[in-house]
């Protein structure tokens, strides 16, 4: 059953003969919520950390990583403007024709540093992309908008209507981890958005744009990652690494830190049990947080990927129970033949 409106506050743990060498581990027995009930406990065999931040994995004692502020990715405040003349915006994107190659390339002779700047392997460069930049930094120096207001980046969707959606334009930098830093961008970023409008409707077919929408929640990109048995490298993310006890199979999309491959070449990358199982038994955290360092995280953050290791993660989960082991010992033939039998690839297409 679903439980929405419910936050995890701690968790229940305790030793257990967890490892093969029988040294006693932490094993979690279940969690601590709160919700407008107040505090209750809820038991399991076994959890699947999807939190993002990792917060069950941090309230467990488990281990992890994490950058620091000023290394990790921005954290942005995602709009979406009506009104917009869908006849002429597109003709102008068309005329203008950015490319992969244009992020943080696009502001003329003063290379705009963003984290927008990317390096591709080569055929991604020239795909075509929904990028906005040079609009913006002309909107700073006529005094539209302030200078150094870091506005730039894409969009998604133009309906029939002349709804601009998803417009990733706001950037900050702050600690996703540190709730008055979340609290003050929370504020900021609504600013910044009225900021952006004003320079939005510099750009043809825009002029009579107003704000639709606020994304829900800030875009958080970066935070805690798990440490496991195995941590999936960048060279793992780039190389399309194959694993024996392969459990997973992600699109070799990575998209971050100044990295960006589509996976337009049809490179995929294996993940292995090994990944989802942490310092604490019984416990396996898959999406955003999954264990890794800066670069394959900017593989397994990705929206699809985050799917498949959720999905990979409860099927681990299943078979240990099923085989009536931990996760730390459930066997990867076992964890393979369950994920097969449900059409689940395990294993990489050849390269």
């Amino acid at each position: 059953r679903c439980l929405f409106a419910t936050w995890v506050a701690d968790t229940i743990v305790e030793a257990s003969p967890g490892s093969s060498s029988g040294d006693p581990v932490p094993c979690l027995k279940g969690v601590y919520v709160e919700n407008v009930a107040g505090r209750q406990a809820i038991l399991a065999e076994r959890v699947v950390d999807c939190t993002g931040n990792a917060d069950v994995l941090h309230r467990a004692g488990g281990r992890f990583t994490v950058l620091p502020v000023d290394q990790r990715m921005g954290i942005t405040q995602v709009f979406s403007v009506s009104n917009v003349d869908r006849e002429r915006f597109l003709e102008y994107t068309e005329r203008k024709a950015a490319t992969y190659n244009n992020w943080g390339n696009d502001g003329g002779p003063k290379v705009c540093e963003t984290e927008w700047k990317q390096e591709t392997q080569g055929s991604e460069g020239e795909l075509r992309t929904p990028y906005l930049e040079r609009e913006f930094q002309e909107a700073e120096v006529k005094g539209i908008v302030p200078k150094g207001s870091n506005i730039n980046g894409s969009w998604s969707t133009l309906t029939h209507d002349g709804e601009l959606l998803n417009l990733n334009l706001v950037h900050m930098q702050g600690d996703a981890l540190d709730p008055w830093d979340m609290s003050e961008m929370a504020q900021v970023g609504r600013e910044k958005v009225g900021e952006a409008i004003k320079a939005l409707k510099t750009i043809p077919g825009c002029e009579d744009a107003k704000l639709r929408t606020f994304s829900n929640n800030l875009g958080v990109r970066d935070s805690r990652k798990c440490v496991a048995k195995y941590n999936l490298s960048g060279e793992d993310a780039l190389a399309g690494s194959r694993f024996e006890d392969s459990v997973c199979v992600l699109p070799q999309i990575v998209d971050g830190y100044g990295i960006l491959v589509l996976g337009s070449e049809g490179g995929e990358v294996e993940v292995p049990l090994r990944g989802f199982q942490c310092d604490v038994d019984n416990l396996m955290v898959a999406g955003r947080c999954f264990a890794g360092d800066h670069v394959s995280h900017c593989l397994t953050r990705n929206i699809k990927c985050c799917m498949l290791t959720g999905q990979a993660a409860g099927a681990i989960a299943a078979t240990s129970l099923r085989t009536k082991t931990s996760v730390w010992n459930v066997r990867p033939q076992d964890v393979r033949e369950d994920l097969t039998r449900v059409g689940f690839r395990c294993d990489a297409h050849e390269k």
